[in-house]
């Protein structure tokens, strides 16, 4: 016997007009935009603060030969095992060469290299053990030959993070763990090949790094954006890159970087909306991106975050600079035994029982 259909269900929602989904297309593509892009906008802000401070040197190390201390403000998760050594690798015009030492002691020591969108790329030495030699770190647009004896890094942005650590065991260890550090050098290729490893420092110029708003406010971050796009990226991201390549809609592009007067209303409305629901995700990614016990948290995700763009977007935004969890863990504890965050106008004892080790979030302990 036959049945009588059942009458499709009414629609709920409205059609939107033209302008309403140009609108919503440019707020799904900005928040897209914004979340693949926090690491870039985190690292030009970090490399232009950090060269005008004299913390960082562009092409070559800024060494620090003293053990770090609380008042120690320009790396976010500080130690005090280590004597440090910074290079912002400028890869634009040519690639930089690191020297690593053969040591004649049993030390630790890591050369950290990572890429402008917060990703490792590469660890000389740490848990592999001593890796001396000569390394060629190279950009996206480098077609030359790679030097014999060495080994060639290459990095997908146009700038990379150079980062060596150098283990020192306590104070009186000081003295022999400066001497290793000297041993370590980053130069540029061709100041190599003409002058090998008798070179002079040459202090950081910043205002190549420096960002100048003109646009409207409510556009900044994608602004922003747009002037790292075309400091660290190739242009021919443009055309190879999917993503990027789906960026054109919202005026976003490596050779032109944010050009919002090519926009209409409509999309310009979707733009400013994704700004805001953009840092609500990243916040909320990580918030939800370590497990927390007795206050403590901790994440094996850092350093390679990949394809998840929220993740990767918080940790640029928390933790930038992390290595990988095989090298480096930040445990951190941002709240007192009664689960209230810290306040500088406390003072807080952090005490174990003898023998105990700090709480690991993985044991339960």
């Amino acid at each position: 016997m036959a049945t009588k259909a059942k009458a499709a269900p009414e629609k709920t929602s409205e059609t939107l007009t033209s302008p309403q989904i140009r609108e919503e297309r440019a707020y799904a593509t900005g928040i897209q935009a914004l979340l693949w892009g926090r690491p870039l906008i985190l690292c030009l802000k970090t490399l232009y603060a950090g060269a005008k401070a004299g913390a960082v040197g562009i092409n070559y190390y800024r060494k620090f030969p003293e053990l770090k201390t609380a008042k120690d403000k320009f790396v976010n998760t500080p130690n005090n095992v280590s004597i440090d050594g910074y290079c912002a690798a400028d890869l634009r015009i040519e690639p930089v060469v690191l020297k690593v030492p053969p040591l004649f002691e049993d030390r630790w020591y890591i050369v950290q290299i990572g890429d402008y969108f917060d990703e490792v790329v590469y660890n000389i030495g740490g848990s592999k053990g001593p890796e001396p030699g000569l390394f060629l770190v190279t950009g996206p647009d480098y077609h030359g030959a790679v030097p014999a004896g060495m080994k060639e890094i290459r990095v997908r942005t146009q700038v990379a993070v150079v980062a060596n650590r150098v283990f020192v065991n306590g104070e009186k260890d000081l003295p022999a763990a400066r001497e290793v550090q000297q041993g370590f050098h980053a130069l540029p290729l061709s100041v190599f090949q003409a002058s090998g490893l008798k070179y002079k420092f040459v202090k950081p110029d910043a205002s190549k790094y420096e960002f100048k708003p003109v646009g409207a406010e409510s556009l900044r971050e994608l602004e922003t954006l747009g002037f790292a796009m075309r400091l660290f990226l190739s242009t021919s991201d443009d055309s190879a890159d999917p993503m990027i390549r789906s960026f054109r809609q919202i005026g976003l592009s490596v050779a032109n970087g944010f050009e919002p007067k090519s926009l209409d209303a409509a999309t310009k409305r979707g733009l400013e909306r994704s700004s805001v629901m953009a840092e609500q995700i990243i916040e909320d990614a990580f918030a939800n991106s370590a497990e927390i016990v007795n206050g403590w948290r901790m994440t094996m995700a850092t350093g390679r975050a990949g394809t998840d763009l929220a993740l990767r977007a918080a940790f640029a935004s928390h933790l930038t600079g992390a290595n990988v969890p095989e090298e480096s863990l930040y445990p951190n504890c941002p709240v007192d035994d009664k689960g209230e965050p810290f306040n500088g106008a406390n003072k807080y004892k952090l005490r174990f029982e003898k023998d105990q080790i700090r709480p690991s979030p993985f044991s339960g302990t």
